[in-house]
Parts: structure tokens; sequence; C-alpha cells
């Protein structure tokens, strides 16, 4: 364990190994362990002293029980939990006040704690395939921007107050039985990624009064602040849009907008743009101009392959296409990039990724759930 010794982390994911070996324990200085895929039945009481760990992982294990003493951690901020049995998690949980990231995915939970919905400094909380029905408020995690239930029981997000969780961003609730989003998702003052379809949700404001508030934005935009264009019923941008050179932000999600002009090259300081739920199918050629542009998000939309004018984009650091019919091999043309730590491919027709995509060295978080793949890539 001399290795653990110096870094002070641990790595032993992927042995099944049933039992930990008893040095591990020795190291009682260890701020990250991973015991993910060890075949673990339950969480080993060792770790009940090991007070000084920051981030844990316990993924990919059969774990039934979380024991009570993990809640005494008084420094762990990454604890991952997901792909085991885990059925309840205990009311203790509220004790663990310097949790930032809590994944729990793929359990037999039913409910969550109430004390864990007064973690004030979680960030990213994942409950993906459980059994739960409902979200409960969300007013008192006041660091929470990401939160993500996907594949629940969920049939309502009213008592979750997300309205009222400015801090919140990202909302991923697919795949539940929600059958009436409400109205405030549609308001990006709200959310800036849902990923519900909006279609069908009532937009707040008559289509007049939409066509009046999309011109004063326009006119009101000054530099250094995003134009937010979200919602507003647009078939297009207008020429008034692209004449706003020395933009940054451009944020048009939630529209019916299904083609983007070739002036939007003009906009050659443009570093971050969402079309997210509209009705585009490509882009421009002159997109693949905006060598400034970090964070493109293009999600629930119409394309049915990558556009090769983002592969031209050097600056991206974020690339999201889910929800969009892209279908068959993913382009080669994604090995290009050098920057891009996110891509998000879930929610398609890919039936293979491309060996190029493992030469991206700079990636972090790749999602490619949901598509029609049975392999990744040898080389990553």
């Amino acid at each position: 364990m001399s290795a653990a010794g110096e870094s002070k982390a641990v790595d032993l994911c992927g042995f099944e190994l049933g039992v930990i070996p008893a040095e591990l324990w020795a190291e009682d200085y260890l701020e990250a362990i991973s015991l993910q895929s060890n075949g673990l039945e339950t969480m080993p009481l060792e770790l009940e002293t090991m007070s000084s760990v920051q981030d844990l992982n316990l993924s990919e294990n059969r774990i039934k029980d979380m024991p009570v003493e993990i809640c005494n951690y008084d420094s762990l901020a990454f604890l991952d939990l997901s792909y085991n049995h885990i059925r309840l998690l205990p009311e203790q949980f509220g004790q663990l006040i310097t949790l930032t990231h809590l994944n729990v995915s793929n359990n037999h939970l039913i409910a969550l704690p109430e004390s864990l919905m007064k973690l004030a400094n979680i960030q990213t909380l994942h409950f993906n395939y459980n059994f739960l029905r409902s979200i409960q408020s969300l007013v008192e995690m006041t660091a929470l921007t990401t939160l993500s239930a996907v594949g629940n029981r969920i049939a309502s997000l009213d008592a979750s107050d997300a309205e009222r969780t400015p801090q919140l961003k990202e909302l991923f609730v697919a795949h539940n039985d929600i059958l009436m989003p409400p109205p405030w998702l549609t308001d990006r003052r709200v959310l800036d990624y849902i990923d519900l379809p909006l279609g069908d949700v009532q937009v707040l404001e008559e289509p007049n009064t939409l066509k009046e508030r999309s011109k004063e934005i326009v006119r009101r935009w000054i530099p250094g602040v995003r134009m937010d264009l979200a919602n507003l019923n647009l078939e297009e941008l207008t020429s008034d849009v692209y004449s706003k050179s020395e933009m940054q932000g451009l944020y048009a999600p939630g529209n019916i907008l299904n083609k983007i002009s070739s002036k939007v090259g003009l906009l050659i300081d443009l570093s971050e743009v969402s079309f997210i739920h509209n009705k585009l199918e490509q882009l421009p050629s002159s997109f693949g101009t905006l060598q400034n542009l970090a964070v493109c998000m293009l999600d629930h939309n119409r394309f049915r392959d990558v556009p090769t004018c983002l592969f031209k984009l050097a600056a991206l650091t974020k690339l999201t296409l889910s929800f969009n019919k892209i279908a068959g091999k993913l382009d080669a043309g994604i090995g290009t990039y050098q920057k891009l730590k996110t891509l998000w491919l879930h929610f398609n027709r890919l039936s293979s990724l491309c060996e190029e995509l493992g030469k991206v060295h700079s990636l972090t978080e790749l999602r490619a759930g949901d598509n029609q793949l049975t392999e990744l890539p040898r080389n990553m």
C-alpha cells in the first residue's frame, strides 16, 4: 500500500475481491477510496473508522444496507453508491454536511430521507432508475445545480419546488410517469436544461406578446450579457440578432427554429450557444467559423448526423446532442477535438462509436446511453 501512502488514494476497481485486503485499513489517512466492482455484499465495517475520506466509490457491488456509521464522516464530498441493491438510506444521512456530489442511481430506493434534502452543499444529485414516486422539496439544497431522476415512477414535479431553486440549472426526469409537465419548465429563468419534450407544455404568454417581447430583448441587449430568447415561439432568429457582433452568449431553447442563418458566422465573439428543444436538422457551414465557441448545446432537435461544421470548432469544451436522431457510426471527425471535456450523445440511434473518439484525451464526461451500442472503442 505504499503507493496509496504517496497519493492519499487507492483504486481497487474491478478486482472482484469479495474481501478487501487488511493492508488497506492501515492507511487511515486515505482521502479517496474506490472499491467499485468487487462483489461486496456489505459495506466493509472498517470503513467506519476512515473518517478522513473525501471521495468514496462503492458502485457496482451487491450492497443492500448502508451502515449508519458512514454518516459520521466529516470530510466526505463525493459518494457513489450506484448499481447496488440499496433499498433505504439512513435518516442520519443529513449529517454528511460536507457532501457535494451523490450518486445513488440504479438501486431499489422508494424514497429519499428528508434529512438528505436539507444538505446545503450538494451540487449534483443522481438517483436514476430507482422506484421513487416523487421528488421532495429542493428549496433547502441551496447549492444544487444538477438533479437527475431518470427512470423512476415520478408522476408530478409539483412537490419539488424546483421553480423556487434558482441555482438549479439542469433537470433530468425522462422516463417517468409525468403526464402534465408544469408550465414553469418553459421558463429559462428557472432552468437551462430539461430533458423532457416541451412541445405540449402550455406557453405562459400569447403569441403576439411573445413576438413583441423578443423584439424588446434584442433592442435592449447590451454587450457582456447573454441574449436570452428562450421559449418565445420563434420560427427563426431575426437579422437584428446576427448584427450583434459583440455577443458572447446566445440562448434560444424552447422555440420552433428549423434553421439557423448563415449570418451566424458574423457573431465572431460567440462562446456559448443553446438551441435546445427546437426543430433543427442542420447547421450552416458558417457555424464552423465560430472559433471562440466553447459550449454548444443542440439537444432535442432533429439532427440525423453530427453536423460536420462542428468539427472545425477547436475551442469546444462542451458539445451536447442528446435526444436527436443521429444514427449509424459516430463520425470520425469527433477525434479532431483537443479541448472537449463533455460530450452528450444519449438517446440517439448510434450503432457504434468511432475509434477516433478515444483520441480525445481531454474528454472527462461521455453520455452515450440509450443508443444501439454494443461496445466501446478498444482504445477507450
